[in-house]
């Protein structure tokens, strides 16, 4: 198992996994076609493969000005799920953001998320501010940040 740059070809099992992962709130295959067809230099979107298959997938974005890593999505499959898949996504994220010598991580999550709740904090995340009515259903996102 290890972790690589998506290609165009991932794209749809990725988006297949957000499906699963975030359901309406999640982005779209036309919506990882558009990001990826414009991606940039420090923008990235990275795959958990074994293999024989995609088991995870990652999107983050460096922000120069601000020396911040933005978790922009996680999605881990159901199948997967326990495993210790989405600690290694991130244990790899922290250890980019430490080579880009970045000041803090920050992501958001909606708060009905507890799997991603309790990693993130294990991590050391801390919830900063909480966005009422952000997603779909109408339950709100927390935003949190890890300052190094």
């Amino acid at each position: 198992m290890f972790i690589r740059e998506a290609k165009d070809t991932d794209l749809e099992e990725i988006a297949h996994l957000e499906a699963i992962c975030a359901g309406s709130d999640g982005a779209t295959l036309n919506e990882f076609k558009e990001f990826y067809a414009a991606k940039t230099h420090g923008e990235f979107l990275q795959v958990l493969d074994d293999n024989q298959r995609l088991t995870g997938f990652v999107g983050y974005t460096h922000n120069t000005d601000e020396q911040e890593l933005y978790i922009w999505n996680l999605g881990i499959g159901p199948e997967d799920r326990r495993k210790g898949f989405a600690r290694t996504l991130m244990d790899h994220v922290m250890r980019v953001g430490q080579t880009l010598k970045v000041k803090k991580f920050s992501l958001k999550i909606p708060e009905t998320n507890e799997p991603a709740l309790v990693l993130f904090k294990s991590f050391g995340f801390q919830q900063i501010a909480r966005i009422n009515q952000h997603n779909a259903d109408g339950s709100a996102s927390l935003v949190f940040q890890l300052k190094l």
